[in-house]
């Protein structure tokens, strides 16, 4: 099976972590036993680790065992590297967009469709989590 390296985005990882349905904790899950490459980046993970202790610091520590278990986090980009996405991304975003598309991310996962716009030239899919598990389930149809 082809392996998709899927970047997860704060809020991907929040309700994987806050909750064990839905299909964030399945596709963690997934890439857990291997047949997903999860990776994000370091701004990721430390407005996760900002927002479980101020919001939900009972699932932090799950969220700590997903970053550990499941989880490549690459560094931020650097400032020179996000000259190239001002259009295709929401300021604050732009590090997490171009993270994805600097590693190659074959998809990036978020709740926030509305703040990643990137042109053709960005090569990366944007989807909600329910939309990105379809597209796994169809693959795996496929080969059966």
């Amino acid at each position: 099976m082809t392996h998709f390296k899927v970047f997860f985005d704060a809020d991907v990882l929040a309700a994987g972590s806050a909750s064990q349905t839905g299909a964030s904790f399945t596709l963690l899950h997934l890439a857990e036993l291997g047949f997903l490459h999860a990776v994000t980046c370091r701004q990721v993970i430390d407005e996760c680790r900002r927002n479980f202790q101020e919001k939900l610091p009972d699932a932090l520590p799950v969220f700590e065992q997903i970053l550990a278990r499941t989880l490549t986090v690459y560094q931020n980009p650097k400032n020179a590297n996000l000259n190239g996405y001002q259009t295709m991304a929401h300021p604050k975003d732009r590090p997490i967009l171009a993270s994805a598309v600097l590693h190659r991310a074959d998809a990036l996962l978020t709740f926030n469709l509305k703040h990643f716009y990137p042109d053709a030239s960005a090569a990366i899919q944007i989807c909600k989590p329910a939309d990105f598990l379809h597209e796994v389930r169809k693959k795996i149809d496929s080969m059966i």
